[in-house]
């Protein structure tokens, strides 16, 4: 269906210039007068007398992609000279419009889309044709004394009910379509009526429907005697009015909080504040016509023009529920529930309709009831507004509006360029104290860092615009700088301000963009990398995208911590034999064979070097002041090795038995052969240890059986872990023992040294070398390191010489007449920044 708008005067309106293109167009409009008459010929319209004379069109042209619009009261008017972009338009020409029904209201038109090439000038030729049909009635001089007061209205599906009286004489013009007829009047003897008498199917544009209407008498009773002519098709319809057709049942409707024909007033999209019934009884039929516009696009575009409320379907009743519309059907009466159809109603069609008319079982018909209601304009006005703080994205608008349903209707949109708009989440709209003002909250998370558009729209319409400033919010830094890396602390006013800017600031060192490696929230702490060792770096800060100077925190200077190494990590600087013993006795005496003469005892030779500025735990498993030297009692537990990761050395831990009190082995005999080369006599050994290396000093008192630890070396740099190689082999008396790794970095706190970061580290069989890594965390902001130990032990039962006596295993080595455990090999450590 084409929807048009009659043009009122000659002027033309154009919303591009005259020099975007070099298309031409040169239109021309005719109309075809044609129309099909009741006997089925086709008649020449002017003949007629309705048909408009070319010129009388108005004429529009416009892009299908929107860009362009013009229109011209007439065709003549149309600048053939105008210059047009290449694409894709719409031409039309009409007079009249289709909407509007009644006599002397024909509406000739018709449209085309055409396609413009550059350079090509292109010629359209349009013909208008009746677009509305046309219904003519011949009441006969027995008709009009018969029933001196009646007459027929046409209603059209979705049109209006138009009457058709005596002394009407010319054509009526309806939408095409289905098209009722009723019949309503006075006969002579007094009998009033109002019937549904006909209904004409599918009478289509560019024709005419003729109704000869009249009376004969069949019996005493007048009776009325149609004749419809369409199509040349001739339809005979009678109807006897009878008392008895009067005094049958007749529809009534009931109108509730609004009078018939009066229309109300309501400001879109609010409530009005009354209940709008319509209730109706005895009827078979009841009918809606709809002339009005919806807010919601989705209800607009189902909305039927016309519907039967009696027995709708599920999604019928669902749409019209949309609408503020609900139907009950009871036992006596059906009520149609009208009160929230008016906040549904859009501003667009400001004066609206819902005519309602039942129909009787025996096809008498009610009068119409007619709901009209003039939609007002909301007014909605931004007193203030406030900016929008970066991070936070929210901003504050008082508005003034009439309007009491803003949370149902207000929408806001925003754009950094205003070209491309974003909805904006409302997140609350608060009366104020002033009658008329509510406060309205809106989340605005832009990109922009200077200012953004706001479009406020009101029932899907726009009514204000305003720009916004982008403002940064006030914050400061501080700085806790490492070697490689550093922690920005966010100080705010507040909590909440603090975590919004931890989520979204950058920092900058001398002004390049550093690279954010974590963002802990919940601590405002923004840890960044990229950095050089000992430097000198100015640390700033914004949560602005394309930021001014303005924009930036205050500047911290600090410099990075230094990426220092452990002393001899590689164990390639070594204390050569630091552990060297000649001709120890390894084992008891032993016979030769079975005669108990012993004369033979074994011996070892022990020189072993350990890596300089490393702590070992020599002194207490290979104690020079043991009561008795011998290989069960005194073993070097940590001594370095060739067989490496990297370089030419490596170390080893091994746990060990050892006795610095240890008895006297006593003489073994060969109980038989064959005969071996050494003493099977195993002694009772007091202690068992596990090998450490660490960074610090030991030492260890053979009297009391006491040793001392002294744990870490000065070190002023925080390391983000330690690495290293190596592999380990458990004890065959404990396969399931692991070697460890500890780590302490130390710093002072409140004016005593404390660790600030640690780490423990398990490590499990592996007869080739594997890396291992010991992450660093430092929770403490600002506190810088004072030392760092690291102890590195052949299993992770460590503990006093009582505990690890108890817990460490180790397995007796007869034949070398030594007790030993689990092995770990370590080597190249390194430190991560």
């Amino acid at each position: 269906m084409l929807a048009v708008a009659s043009v009122a005067s000659s002027c033309s309106h154009e919303t591009i210039s005259s020099d975007l293109g070099v298309c031409r167009l040169s239109p021309s409009v005719s109309v075809d007068a044609s129309v099909k008459a009741p006997d089925g010929s086709v008649v020449d319209g002017t003949t007629l007398g309705f048909v408009p004379e070319a010129s009388e069109l108005s004429f529009t042209l416009a892009s299908l992609t929107g860009d362009y619009e013009g229109e011209w009261a007439s065709v003549d008017e149309y600048p053939v000279d105008q210059s047009l972009r290449p694409g894709s338009y719409r031409v039309a020409a009409y007079h009249g419009d289709i909407e509007t029904e009644g006599f002397g209201k024909p509406c000739f038109g018709v449209r085309k889309d055409i396609n413009l090439v550059a350079g090509k000038p292109t010629e359209v030729d349009l013909t208008a044709t009746l677009l509305n049909a046309a219904v003519t009635v011949n009441y006969s001089e027995a008709f009009r004394c018969a029933f001196p007061a009646a007459r027929a209205t046409f209603h059209s599906d979705g049109g209006g009910y138009l009457p058709y009286t005596v002394t009407d004489g010319s054509y009526m013009f309806l939408r095409p379509g289905n098209v009722s007829v009723i019949l309503d009047g006075l006969s002579i003897d007094g009998t009033e009526f109002s019937y549904a008498f006909h209904r004409i199917d599918g009478l289509q544009a560019a024709s005419v429907c003729g109704l000869t209407l009249d009376a004969i008498t069949v019996s005493g009773t007048a009776v009325v005697k149609a004749e419809f002519l369409y199509d040349g098709t001739e339809t005979v319809k009678e109807l006897a009015v009878t008392p008895q057709l009067a005094s049958s049942p007749s529809p009534t409707l009931e109108s509730g909080g609004f009078q018939s024909g009066a229309a109300i007033s309501n400001v879109e999209g609010t409530y009005t504040g009354r209940t709008l019934s319509l209730s109706v009884k005895d009827a078979a039929e009841l009918s809606m016509t709809t002339s009005a516009k919806f807010i919601a696009d989705s209800i607009d575009e189902a909305w039927p023009a016309e519907v039967n409320l009696m027995n709708l379907d599920k999604e019928t009743a669902s749409l019209l529920a949309e609408g503020g519309i609900t139907v009950t059907e009871g036992a006596e009466d059906t009520t149609v529930d009208l009160t929230g159809v008016a906040s549904r109603l859009s501003v667009a069609h400001p004066h609206a309709t819902f005519t309602f008319l039942a129909i009787g079982p025996t096809g008498l018909v009610s009068e119409a009831a007619v709901l009209g209601i003039d939609v007002e304009p909301a007014r909605i006005e931004i007193i203030s507004q406030s900016d929008v703080v970066i991070g936070v994205n929210t901003a504050n608008f008082l508005i003034a509006s009439d309007s009491d349903n803003l949370g149902d209707n207000l929408r806001l949109y925003a754009s950094d360029d205003g070209a491309e708009w974003y909805e904006c989440q409302i997140e609350s709209i608060t009366p104020s104290d002033t009658p008329g003002r509510y406060d309205v909250t809106v989340l605005i998370p832009t990109q922009s860092s200077n200012e953004v558009k706001v479009r406020m729209d009101y029932c899907n319409r726009t009514v204000g615009e305003t720009v916004l400033q982008v403002v940064a919010p006030k914050y400061t830094i501080d700085v806790d700088a490492f070697a490689l890396s550093a922690k920005i602390r966010i100080n705010a006013d507040n909590e909440e301000m603090r975590r919004l800017i931890t989520a979204i600031a950058r920092v900058y060192a001398d002004g390049r963009q550093c690279h954010v490696i974590h963002r802990d929230i919940d601590n405002y702490i923004i840890t960044v990398g990229d950095l050089k060792a000992d430097t000198r770096y100015a640390f700033t800060s914004t949560v602005a995208d394309d930021h001014t100077e303005a924009d930036l925190t205050p500047a911290v200077t600090v410099t990075t911590e230094k990426n220092a190494g452990l002393a001899n990590s590689d164990f390639e600087d070594i204390k050569y034999h630091a552990l060297k013993y000649k001709n120890m006795p390894s084992g008891g005496r032993y016979s030769q064979t079975i005669v108990e003469i012993y004369n033979c005892q074994n011996y070892t030779d022990f020189d072993y070097s350990i890596p300089e500025k490393w702590a070992t735990t020599n002194a207490k498993t290979f104690c020079m002041k043991a009561k008795n030297m011998n290989t069960w009692y005194v073993e070097p537990s940590v001594y370095t090795v060739d067989d490496c990761a990297g370089g030419n050395f490596a170390v080893k831990l091994q746990s060990t038995a050892w006795d610095t009190d240890g008895q006297s082995i006593p003489a073994w005999r060969q109980p038989s052969q064959p005969y071996v080369g050494y003493s099977r006599a195993i002694p009772e050994i007091a202690h068992r240890a596990a090998a450490r290396l660490f960074l610090g000093s030991y030492s260890f008192d053979a009297d009391n059986l006491e040793e001392r630890f002294k744990t870490g070396v000065d070190f002023t740099s925080r390391p983000s872990a330690v690495n290293g190689y190596f592999k380990y082999v458990p004890s065959v008396s404990d396969p399931s023992d692991r070697g460890k790794v500890e780590v302490n970095v130390l710093g002072v706190v409140d004016g005593q040294e404390r660790v600030i970061a640690s780490g423990m580290l398990l490590l499990g069989a592996s007869l080739d070398y594997t890396t291992f890594t010991v992450p660093l965390t430092y929770a403490l902001f600002g506190v810088k390191a004072t030392g760092i130990s690291v102890m590195i032990s052949s299993s992770e039962d460590t503990g006093s010489i009582e505990y690890e006596s108890q817990h460490i295993s180790t397995w007796d080595d007869v034949e070398k007449s030594r007790s030993l455990g689990s092995a770990l090999w370590i080597d190249e450590i390194t430190l991560s920044y």
